[in-house]
């Protein structure tokens, strides 16, 4: 009978434990991030392109695979919080891992996909995406701090200085 109670005992306390980790807050960093996005949102750099990607970079190497349509995907910058990928001479994606005031997801942390199109025209189009930590798709932008919002502002305003400079070379011409 008291084995009962102690192996009971034991079992709870296991039980607890196991349990701990689901209800820590793991602060993910955007390596992490982009290692777990999913394939569906940038179909042509699956998750082995990525994790080369992520190697190349790790070996003081040019960051530079032969992405799904056989063009080249550079890695520009990886930081804890932020990353810029040159996915192909029409495509820039910005990624930026973001404290949230409102948990989003059982966490605080979202993540903005800034995706950069270059126009036949020479002009650009930009799109801007919001998600959970565990991309979960979000309507609208979380609220975030004043500097977040002007890091995402400074990106826009970055843009149209480019485009301004684009507009004056020649037009984008297929190949």
């Amino acid at each position: 009978m008291k084995m009962n109670k102690i192996l009971a005992g034991i079992s709870f306390l296991l039980m607890a434990g196991a349990g701990m980790p689901c209800c820590a807050q793991t602060q993910l960093t955007m390596r992490d991030v982009f290692l777990q996005m999913p394939d569906s949102l940038v179909p042509y750099l699956s998750h082995d392109k990525r994790l080369d990607l992520l190697d190349y970079l790790d070996a003081n190497m040019k960051a530079e695979v032969t992405n799904e349509l056989q063009g080249k995907t550079v890695l520009e910058t990886l930081g804890t919080d932020s990353l810029v990928l040159h996915m192909n001479d029409s495509h820039r994606l910005s990624m930026y891992l973001f404290e949230s005031d409102a948990p989003v997801d059982s966490s605080r942390q979202v993540v903005v996909m800034s995706h950069e199109y270059r126009l036949a025209t020479g002009e650009y189009e930009r799109t801007q995406h919001c998600y959970s930590a565990r991309w979960t798709a979000l309507k609208e932008l979380p609220s975030l701090s004043v500097s977040q919002l002007a890091r995402l502002k400074k990106e826009e305003s970055t843009l149209l200085r480019r485009d301004d400079e684009v507009l004056k070379r020649e037009p984008f011409s297929h190949r």
